[in-house]
């Protein structure tokens, strides 16, 4: 039967994801960076510092977005999404396949996913979104079983996921990077020397390791 997602265009999975943002507020003013932390700043250079962000983590904003995935299930209907924490779901669709041949055992109903396949086709079904129950800090889906008593194969999701107020980890990180830009000039640079004072960088940019370590928890590592 047909899908009801057909019309999608799924964006298979997160790495390098080029979407402009849906909000374009700053994670952080210049007024606020001077007056709490101390550091002189203008908006553009917060926009580059939050471009790099979005560039390190994969995602393109840490702003409430909307994210589509097309997944394979393991461990019974189940699903994990790649971006968290996740704020609701919208849709959802499964369909049958082969899969993995560990996979293709016989069901304890003596129904197996040939006979899914002969009796539903191997187009996407609605799943009711009401009926997933999802673990919104890890991205865990449990799927609810469909018409036929055998698992799902494939699972296309539409979901929403962000922070409506952004965590003051990612506010360290971004004063790191901008502290970087200050300090820095030029990414990167290699030698540079006025009178006595020599600059040398071999970093890997702005971006620094107490940078990274800050954002750790937000990076999309995705299977596609």
């Amino acid at each position: 039967m047909p899908g009801p997602l057909g019309q999608w265009t799924v964006t298979p999975g997160f790495v390098a994801r080029e979407d402009e943002p849906d909000y374009e507020g700053l994670y952080l003013t210049p007024e606020t960076a001077q007056q709490r932390y101390g550091i002189v700043c203008t908006e553009p250079q917060i926009r580059f510092a939050m471009s790099l962000i979005h560039a390190h983590c994969g995602r393109p904003s840490l702003f409430p977005e909307t994210y589509e995935e097309r997944l394979e299930t393991y461990g019974g209907n189940r699903v994990i999404l790649s971006a968290r924490p996740v704020l609701a779901l919208q849709r959802a669709a499964g369909r049958y396949g082969y899969g993995r041949r560990d996979r293709q055992a016989l069901h304890p109903s003596h129904l197996d996913f040939t006979a899914a396949l002969v009796l539903l086709g191997a187009g996407f079904a609605s799943i009711d979104v009401e009926n997933i129950e999802c673990n919104p800090a890890s991205g865990e889906c449990w799927l609810p079983m469909g018409l036929f008593p055998v698992t799902y194969s494939e699972v296309q999701v539409r979901y929403t996921c962000g922070f409506p107020s952004i965590p003051e980890r990612v506010k360290a990180a971004l004063l790191e990077i901008l502290n970087a830009m200050c300090a820095k000039g030029v990414s990167n640079r290699t030698e540079y020397t006025v009178g006595r004072v020599s600059q040398k960088y071999e970093s890997g940019g702005f971006v620094s390791a107490t940078a990274k370590m800050l954002l750790e928890p937000y990076v999309v590592r995705s299977l596609y």
